[in-house]
């Protein structure tokens, strides 16, 4: 959810407005179509890293556990191709998502 809310707002709100200005206003053509696409990219990748780096990690793997543990007293606790709940998500079998 959060990677479209940035693309639409990134391309919609950064991109094309700098884009026209840039092909139209500063008569660079199709180059200035480029640079409105390069700045809403960049854009989106910097809040997206920043999001990134302020979340917390250690709520998210709780989350994951309590969802594992009510997806196995659902009697879900088995998938399709026989792993327990969040077993790929575990591959060192430590709880942890770090390797």
């Amino acid at each position: 959810m959060l990677g479209a809310i940035l693309n639409v707002s990134g391309y919609y709100a950064i991109g094309l407005p700098v884009g026209f200005f840039l092909a139209f206003k500063q008569n660079m053509g199709l180059a200035g179509l480029w640079w409105g696409i390069n700045a809403a990219t960049l854009y989106s990748s910097c809040v997206g890293a920043y999001v990134c780096v302020q979340s917390d990690w250690k709520e998210v793997e709780r989350v994951m556990t309590r969802l594992a543990i009510d997806k196995a007293s659902l009697g879900h606790g088995v998938d399709e191709e026989g792993a327990e709940p969040y077993e790929s998500a575990f591959p060192n079998n430590e709880g942890s998502l770090r390797t």
